[in-house]
């Protein structure tokens, strides 16, 4: 990851891939309220959510190395639970919640008040530091020697 081997902390970049499931979220959200056919608004919510796995999944991993400890594989150990129960409960919690919401007809409300939440907490943990990194920068231009 380019941005990482600029000394750029680790923190900074899970919170920019934070902030961006957040914008995929809340994309999928506003396509759904618009009205947008369901397959459109899920395959442009599954692109941009899958483009934001390319920021938030390295930088994952680097942040877990980073952690002093007294053996590299008690890392990636924490690493691996933490991954494996988050991302059951998250399963279960965000499935159980839409599941109650959209029978009311407010599924597009979830989505976005998920997104929402999620940029909120982005948001409020870079506050008071400069940790949000502008990963794509289409009009920097690379010099080559």
């Amino acid at each position: 990851m380019r941005v990482m081997n600029k000394a750029t902390h680790p923190s900074a970049v899970l919170l920019t891939g934070m902030a961006m499931f957040g914008i995929a979220l809340l994309t999928l959200g506003v396509l759904l309220a618009l009205h947008v056919p369901v397959f459109v608004a899920a395959l442009v919510g599954i692109a941009l959510f899958s483009l934001t796995e390319t920021v938030y999944t390295p930088s994952v991993n680097t942040a877990f190395a980073q952690i002093r400890t007294s053996s590299v594989l008690e890392s990636f150990n924490a690493q691996q639970l933490l991954v494996a129960v988050g991302q059951s409960l998250g399963t279960l919690v965000g499935t159980s919640i839409f599941l109650a919401v959209a029978d009311g007809g407010t599924g597009v409300l979830y989505w976005i008040a998920l997104a929402l939440a999620g940029i909120a907490v982005a948001g409020l943990a870079t506050v008071g530091t400069r940790s949000v990194v502008l990963i794509f920068r289409p009009w920097r231009v690379r010099r080559t020697s």
